[in-house]
């Protein structure tokens, strides 16, 4: 970790290149090239596990239950959108056969759209909508005020799905669909560096000493609602080409994510809590390094 952090500062002292082609998180063209060929039956992972999985999925989303059945909150749901969106996509990239790819990345791409034109209208001013799947009172489906942001459980267990999507089906999305997905992901970007839970402090400073003045605020840099919202910030940042994104205002985010709250986590790991667990201990910290590590891996690929 502290090897991979020293490289990480060393690069982002310099300018940014971000790759240009698709997909390039978490994943690259040579992994898909290596995966296609374990998508095969005689790989048992593949034929007794991923693949019955993806065609329950489908069969979930063409009886309506998928995006029906999600009340678009920011707590558990059954059947989280994003997370089949997720699925079909890598489905899209790893299939053997084209019309079953291209089956795939549609599905992705109606489920993901679905969600980003919904929460294009802005976050809702009133808790008032019902959801007929729980009967429950709440804001309107993905218009949750804190819906990627503060303490949301769902962009914390399912935030990655966006940006993985919108890169792993990128040929297939539109130029409007890239725009939609900007807008959105500028908002949610801005609302996760102003009010995500026990954000870096001082708004705005980069690579700043000031940021590590707080030993309290330093130890909640290994939460895990924390990383999760490092991660989601920075992927997001990644996601998109710069031909679609003016004036890079959507990568500029990425200096923030790496300059404010990795600053932060890297900092914690080599200090307050060197040598051990991460402070939220056995039942946190592995979650808390695994949205750390995601994004180091979207970084790395």
């Amino acid at each position: 970790m502290r090897r991979l952090l020293f490289i990480l500062a060393i690069c982002f002292s310099l300018p940014v290149f971000c790759a240009e082609t698709h997909p390039r998180l978490w994943l690259t063209s040579n992994d898909v090239s290596r995966l296609r060929g374990w998508a095969s039956d005689s790989n048992p992972l593949f034929a007794n596990a991923l693949k019955p999985l993806a065609l329950r999925a489908k069969v979930e989303m063409d009886n309506g239950d998928v995006p029906r059945r999600d009340c678009g909150g920011t707590e558990y749901e059954a059947y989280p959108t994003e997370m089949y969106a997720e699925l079909f996509a890598f489905m899209s990239l790893i299939e053997n056969d084209a019309s079953a790819r291209n089956d795939y990345a549609s599905r992705a791409r109606t489920l993901l759209m679905g969600i980003i034109n919904t929460a294009l209208l802005g976050p809702a001013s009133e808790a008032n909508y019902t959801c007929p799947e729980n009967q429950q009172t709440a804001y309107p489906a993905y218009r949750s005020p804190r819906f990627f942001t503060e303490d949301s459980n769902r962009a914390r267990w399912h935030g990655e799905a966006f940006p993985l999507v919108v890169d792993w089906i990128y040929p297939s999305l539109t130029a409007q669909d890239k725009q939609s997905i900007r807008t959105v992901f500028l908002r949610w970007s801005q609302e996760i560096i102003e009010r995500g839970y026990h954000h870096p402090s001082p708004v705005g400073k980069i690579n700043d000493a000031s940021l590590l003045t707080d030993p309290a605020q330093l130890r909640w840099a290994g939460n895990n609602y924390f990383t999760a919202h490092m991660r989601n910030l920075g992927m997001m940042a990644l996601a998109l080409d710069s031909v679609d994104d003016s004036g890079n205002q959507l990568r500029a985010y990425l200096n923030n994510a790496t300059g404010a709250w990795l600053y932060m986590f890297d900092h914690m790991t080599r200090h307050d809590s060197k040598g051990g667990l991460l402070p939220e201990g056995y039942e946190y910290s592995p979650q808390t390094a695994s949205y750390a590590i995601q994004f180091l891996l979207a970084l790395q690929t």
